[in-house]
């Protein structure tokens, strides 16, 4: 089963600049969006990444423990 972050607010923030390779597809480590999200009992803003494989995106974010899947409909 995949670990999904629980979303206390979302907001979004300036494009930041896209990390793709040659081929167009993001990087291993995933390309930044332009939303930043906290999740519940935290105080920090974390960024939401996107990695892509072939012709679909999963959105994500880095926490101490490991990456965290975020459900597009819970962003602002």
């Amino acid at each position: 089963m995949a670990d999904y972050a629980t979303i206390e607010e979302s907001r979004t923030t300036a494009e930041p600049r896209q990390r793709l390779t040659s081929a167009g597809y993001t990087v291993r480590s995933g390309s930044p969006t332009r939303y930043q999200v906290r999740c519940a009992g935290e105080k920090r803003w974390r960024r939401v990444y996107v990695i892509c494989f072939s012709n679909v995106g999963s959105l994500f974010i880095r926490t101490p423990h490991g990456p965290r899947y975020v459900h597009e409909y819970e962003l602002a």
